[in-house]
């Protein structure tokens, strides 16, 4: 039969520009995949349906879809799974093949269930795009077609857009077509195992914003006036075009460092993260800039015994007030996701963002790479423990009782040496997002711990050969004391009206919130038109966060297991209810929850703004 896929461009070019009107990065790399003619079978089913095959190279001829009957084989399928995948589903379907098996999950699916679409390899989806129409299933929005990413990229992707709360409620299902799991065996294993630790990481993250929220707001607010004596970071952005920076952390690899950092720190800028500021100073080695990013009080004790120090802060607004203290009218500041606060307070200004991914290590890059240095080396960024030592001499996290570290369980990662090292969960997931982050922002980056993990967006070399090649020349520091004037005190009226408004705010949303949960309570959950009086008000409560979004962004923060709870399930008809008294009464609570942890946070905001107005 004529080769479709040399009659079908037709098909290939309304499913490419469909592709290209959802996802650019998609439709480009599919554009450039090469499909090899003598890897292929282009067939038609003993039904007349387009078929697709492959050739193995031992010659085996593998069908991705059943040769006779494909649409009724995969409807049958897809059916026999229809609990899993049809209805408020979210699903990650692996393998395309001929489409058949996605088709069938589309259109059997309710409108609640988001799909991901994964064929690992982009020959495949591009060859299958030229034997039929798919633009409506490309085009649809609970739709998204992932192809040719590694397997850690592919576990993230759901906890971004639409799909992000639903995927923090309720996770993901992970499905396979029968070829697929023939096929790709191997990538399989890895992504689910990449989604596990994804879903762990997002576990940690949000265990995390439960403990901060508060504590974030209230050392934010307490720390204004530091902050009005300070300057926004985003002053620093391309002021150190072609300076090389070392960037310190703490790390075993850390001590064998020192004297070489000690014969270089004329010619680079010195970013040190907080955990390391003290080991240098007491070998007489000055930073430059200290980054700060940790909120807890145990933070404040890198900072103890330092007398003299000349370093400027960069820091997170909600660290603990008394390292602000020490570097008044020193410090840059920078916003964080983790803060609502300063991002409402609008006659500050931008302050500048730098991405952490939790780990003040990942600031201090991305400051580097904000400033325009070049190379940027890490030193001390070992993200394990060679030789089963977490921590360089001098840490303070060496004097920690930790019992915690014996009872954990270790896993074994590439070490910059050519062998493995020790590391663990936590570390893995700053080691995953370090490649992430520094591919995001094309760094040019050079990692210098020997035994330490391998961060594989970053050159490995000795710290001895990366150092050789810095100019010979002293660099000019003069810009950092430069950028700290004019402070933001000139701000600080505009910045305590700021705190009146939202305070009020606040306080008015708070009104109006009390007197519709009054009327959510007054809900009958044994009336049958309880689905409809539910929907209308979680309607008004959703119309009631869009038009005071101010009140709504500073309360999500303390609130946030509610907030999920809620928002992953919008679009799940159990949110309103069901067909028994007893699953309306668990739905009316679930909601009931998240307005009484609406109210609550809104009572702590306007206290703290109060008081944030009072001591400025």
């Amino acid at each position: 039969m004529p080769d479709p896929v040399l009659q079908g461009n037709a098909f290939w070019r309304i499913n490419i520009d469909a592709l290209q009107r959802r996802d650019s990065t998609l439709a480009g790399r599919l554009r450039t995949a090469t499909v090899r003619m003598d890897e292929f079978i282009f067939a038609r089913a003993a039904d007349g349906s387009p078929v697709l095959g492959l050739k193995a190279p031992d010659g085996q001829r593998i069908a991705l879809n059943d040769p006779a009957n494909p649409e009724g084989d995969a409807d049958r399928w897809i059916q026999e799974r229809a609990d899993q995948c049809l209805k408020g589903a979210h699903v990650m379907l692996v393998g395309f093949g001929a489409g058949y098996h996605a088709l069938s999950m589309f259109q059997q699916s309710d409108e609640n269930t988001y799909i991901w679409i994964v064929e690992p390899n982009p020959a495949v989806l591009k060859a299958a795009f030229h034997l039929r129409d798919f633009s409506d299933l490309i085009e649809a929005q609970r739709i998204r077609f992932v192809s040719g990413l590694p397997e850690e990229e592919i576990a993230r992707l759901p906890f971004n857009g639409i799909t992000s709360n639903r995927m923090r409620a309720q996770g993901i299902r992970l499905m396979y077509t029968p070829t697929a799991g023939q096929l790709y065996g191997a990538f399989l294993q890895r992504l689910a195992k990449a989604i596990a630790e994804a879903i762990q990481l997002e576990g940690l993250k949000f265990r995390t914003s439960q403990i901060q929220g508060k504590r974030i707001l209230e050392n934010v607010s307490s720390n204004l006036s530091y902050i009005l004596q300070g300057a926004p970071c985003l002053r620093l952005d391309g002021k150190a075009a072609g300076i090389p920076a070392l960037i310190i952390a703490p790390g075993p690899s850390l001590e064998e460092a020192l004297p070489l950092i000690q014969a270089v720190k004329d010619r680079a800028l010195l970013i040190t993260v907080d955990t390391a500021h003290r080991i240098l100073l007491r070998e007489g080695i000055q930073s430059d800039l200290v980054v700060s990013l940790d909120f807890t009080e145990l933070n404040a004790k890198h900072f103890e015994g330092i007398d003299e120090d000349d370093a400027c802060l960069v820091a997170f607004p909600g660290i603990e007030s008394i390292i602000l203290k020490q570097y008044a009218e020193r410090s840059f500041f920078f916003t964080h996701n983790a803060d609502h606060l300063l991002p409402a307070l609008r006659s500050l200004g931008p302050l500048g963002s730098l991405k952490s991914y939790g780990s003040t290590a990942h600031a201090a890059y991305h400051i580097a790479r904000l400033m325009g240095c070049a190379p940027i080396v890490l030193i001390g960024n070992d993200l394990a423990f060679p030789s089963e030592r977490w921590y360089t001499d001098g840490a303070m996290q060496n004097d920690l009782d930790q019992p915690e570290r014996e009872e954990e369980e270790l896993l074994e990662v590439p070490s910059n040496n050519g062998g493995t090292v020790k590391t663990n969960g936590l570390y893995k997931v700053y080691l995953d997002t370090f490649t992430v982050l520094i591919q995001e922002t094309a760094g040019a980056v050079v990692n210098t711990s020997p035994h330490g993990a391998v961060i594989s967006s970053c050159q490995w070399m000795t710290l001895e050969n990366a150092l050789a090649e810095f100019p010979q020349t002293t660099i000019d520091r003069s810009f950092l004391r430069k950028a700290l004037r004019p402070t933001l005190a000139f701000q600080r009226e505009n910045v305590r009206n700021d705190l009146h408004a939202l305070r009020d705010t606040c306080r008015n949303v708070h009104t109006r919130l009390t007197k519709y949960i009054k009327r959510v309570e007054a809900l009958n959950p044994s009336s049958k038109n309880f689905s409809t009086g539910l929907r209308d008000a979680i309607t008004q409560f959703v119309a009631m966060l869009d038009r005071d979004n101010q009140a709504c962004s500073l309360c999500t923060p303390l609130c946030p297991r509610s907030t999920v709870a809620l928002f992953g399930q919008l679009d799940n008809e159990s949110i309103l209810g069901g067909d028994t008294p007893q699953k309306n009464q668990a739905a009316l609570e679930r909601f009931l929850e998240l307005v009484n942890d609406f109210g609550s946070a809104l009572r702590v905001n306007s206290k703290a703004l109060e008081h944030a107005a009072e001591i400025l």
